[in-house]
């Protein structure tokens, strides 16, 4: 009678049966990842805070981190990569000081990663953006993944002046400066910014109830004489986190709390400083709120937080469409 195989003789031959067949580990894919927005908008130096400067792919394979690649520039990356599932995660402009991709383990490590507002340039603000995929499936070539900025924008387009009271009228009404107050300091890339996550902590804020020397929140030296026949008409736009704060805390109290951001017109009428707050709405990251014009009626405050009833006339629009629609004068930037 003849001896049957041995196991290891029967295994071998199906590992070569299966060989012989094609069903070896698949080869590995070659993916060109790409930017762009719902704009339209990338790439372009000076167009509505949309140029990249330097981009980094993130790669988690189920979750772990798999690869990364990093472009000085707007210009595509490439990876080889196994078969599987991924999701490809995109940081345009991101701070360099602060950026170690290779300490990353996870997704949470990146998507939860602290990122400073004073990080975000005018011109080529920090934007992210995350794409699924699944090797093999995705062909060979170019594959974008849309990103979004992670500030919001607050655009003021006119200022004019037409007081009811007769004496401040016949006094000369000067504009000195603009800025925003109470400014969330620090966002996280994967973050839709829900009231939970506004931090309590003064220092993670921005110009905390004034102007704290924070020049890229503040258009200073500005020093134009507006009358009824000559309003300001230069445009003026500041790049800000989302504050979903609700109702301020004891806005008028000199201890700190969270508030609303607000954008602050200081003037002097005659010899007198004049604040003129006004309160934003809440927006969310990529979106802009656009003061159309703030039109004088009566003095100012003397506390850049307490809005003087009736003193100013507001003309708002919070829109949520495409950043590039916004506004496209960018000699305004």
């Amino acid at each position: 009678m003849k001896p049957f195989p041995s196991f290891a003789g029967i295994l071998g031959g199906i590992c070569l049966l299966a060989s012989c067949q094609g069903l070896a580990s698949p080869e590995p894919v070659t993916v060109t990842f790409s930017l762009c927005d719902s704009d339209a908008g990338l790439t372009r130096a000076g167009s509505e805070d949309s140029e990249v400067r330097r981009w980094a792919l993130l790669l988690f394979h189920d979750g772990r981190f798999a690869d990364y690649g990093l472009s000085s520039s707007s210009e595509p990356i490439t990876r080889t990569l196994q078969t599987g599932s991924y999701t490809a995660c995109a940081i345009a402009n991101f701070p360099e000081a602060s950026f170690h991709p290779e300490s990353f383990r996870v997704r949470e490590d990146l998507t939860e990663l602290p990122v400073d507002l004073a990080d975000n340039v005018s011109g080529a603000p920090v934007m992210f953006g995350e794409s699924r995929i699944v090797l093999p499936g995705h062909e060979t070539g170019s594959l974008p993944i849309t990103v979004t900025r992670l500030v919001c924008k607050a655009l003021i387009r006119k200022i004019s002046v037409d007081f009811t009271d007769p004496t401040l009228a016949s006094l000369a009404f000067r504009l000195k400066s603009i800025f925003l107050t109470n400014c969330c300091g620090v966002n996280r890339y994967g973050s839709d910014f829900s009231p939970a996550e506004v931090p309590a902590a003064k220092s993670s804020w921005y110009n905390p109830m004034g102007l704290s020397g924070n020049g890229f929140l503040a258009i200073q030296d500005i020093d134009a004489v507006i009358t009824p026949s000559t309003p300001y008409l230069v445009p003026h736009s500041f790049l800000y986190y989302p504050n979903p704060t609700g109702a301020d805390q004891d806005t008028h109290a000199e201890t700190w709390s969270p508030r609303r951001t607000r954008m602050v017109l200081e003037a002097t009428i005659g010899n007198r400083v004049c604040y003129y707050p006004i309160t934003l709405p809440a927006i969310r990251r990529n979106q802009t709120c656009l003061v159309e014009e703030v039109i004088i009626r009566r003095a100012g405050s003397s506390d850049p937080e307490q809005e003087i009833p009736d003193a100013v006339e507001i003309v708002f629009s919070t829109s949520v469409e495409p950043w590039e629609q916004q506004y496209h004068d960018k000699d305004a930037y």
